[in-house]
């Protein structure tokens, strides 16, 4: 069977069940290939047995020299022919000749979207009463914080049927996983501002009858509102729908929550995934947490050890064992070699058993007066 036309059969089965999104990205992605293969084979599609790592490098050179597109953009299309593949050799199509092991299937690290405190107050406190379509928008961006960083499609689709004694029931769009989330004060107050009389639908985004191409209409007005909400804010980053999703898991993580809970709590199945939401650590703070941890150390040190002894090197010896005592250098006084270790050392222990000497010495001497 050819590559391609496999392909296709696979996006037509995603959209058939619903995973739109993902039936939408096999479509991208075997219209990329099938273009490259245009240029460099002369056709458009080509024998699953005839994929090799060869070809799989020159299609990666075609997309990041060619195409310039980003590693990550790359990455995602060669996934997709990667699972394609994978299926094809669990169906006996082919034998597996792994031809992704020399080509890039990561993700990179890009800038991460979340919104500290201060920042999603400003927006929060935003005044759009004379521009309801961005109060809307600021309203949903801010619900979708409140409910866990719900994504933008599952907010579209939520029916008041999913309203179940005081919380949303509701399964993710993008995994199947069943959520529950409570309907606090603030997310009841904006639930009752936009649900309209007699609409199935809890917010006014899509019809009641889901539509992917009104979908995406939806969700590039949203997105475009967002950037509009930036520019008040002042935002030097864009303001995406995804920002309310790493900004309640960064926030929560900032706030000591474990990550166990806020795994659960965004419906990731690995503590891995949700780390990807997280903020980046800077690297201040990665110095303030060295020097928390250095003045720890240096406080236990203080009451660790006793009867030190210093010696004109600038060093203390502890006396406890043989050379495990001799610590770090006090001071610049530089740096001490073996032969300094060792002299300090004997030093140490001639100068012990002189005073044990002189001490036996006057004990001596006083059993004679007192004879």
């Amino acid at each position: 069977m050819h590559f391609i036309e496999f392909m296709k059969d696979i996006a037509v089965h995603k959209n058939h069940i619903g995973k739109y999104k993902t039936a939408g990205n096999y479509v991208s992605a075997f219209r990329s290939f099938s273009t490259f293969l245009s240029l460099y084979t002369g056709t458009d599609d080509i024998e699953i047995g005839d994929i090799d790592h060869l070809l799989m490098q020159k299609y990666e050179f075609y997309l990041l020299n060619t195409r310039q597109i980003t590693r990550n953009a790359s990455s995602a299309y060669i996934r997709c022919l990667r699972a394609t593949y994978n299926m094809a050799v669990e169906e006996d199509m082919t034998a597996d000749r792994k031809p992704f092991r020399k080509v890039y299937t990561g993700v990179d690290k890009t800038q991460k979207r979340a919104l500290n405190r201060a920042t999603l107050t400003a927006i929060i406190q935003l005044d759009f009463s004379r521009n309801p379509r961005l109060e809307f928008y600021r309203d949903i961006f801010f619900f979708s914080f409140l409910a866990r960083g719900m994504s933008f499609i599952d907010i579209a689709k939520l029916k008041v049927s999913n309203i179940v004694g005081g919380n949303i029931v509701y399964h993710r769009s993008k995994t199947g996983q069943k959520l529950t989330v409570k309907i606090d004060r603030l997310m009841g107050e904006i639930i009752q501002k936009y649900h309209q009389k007699g609409s199935e639908r809890i917010f006014p985004i899509i019809s009641d009858v889901y539509n992917p191409r009104e979908y995406d209409t939806a969700i590039h007005k949203y997105n475009h509102a967002l950037r509009q909400i930036a520019e008040h804010a002042n935002l030097k980053n864009r303001l995406t729908s995804y920002a309310a999703r790493h900004s309640w898991a960064t926030i929560a993580y900032e706030l000591n929550i474990s990550m166990k809970i806020i795994s659960a709590g965004m419906g990731h199945t690995s503590e891995k995934t949700t780390m990807i939401y997280l903020r980046s650590i800077s690297n201040e703070e990665i110095d303030d947490a060295c020097s928390v941890i250095a003045g720890n150390i240096l406080k236990q040190q203080k009451t660790k050890y006793c009867n030190r002894h210093k010696h004109k090197y600038g060093i203390e010896i502890t006396g406890r064992t043989r050379f495990s005592g001799i610590k770090k250098p006090l001071g610049k006084r530089g740096n001490l070699t073996d032969g300094k270790c060792r002299h300090i050392f004997h030093f140490n222990k001639e100068m012990r058993r002189k005073k044990s000497d002189n001490f036996r010495k006057k004990y001596a001497l006083l059993e004679k007066a007192q004879i």
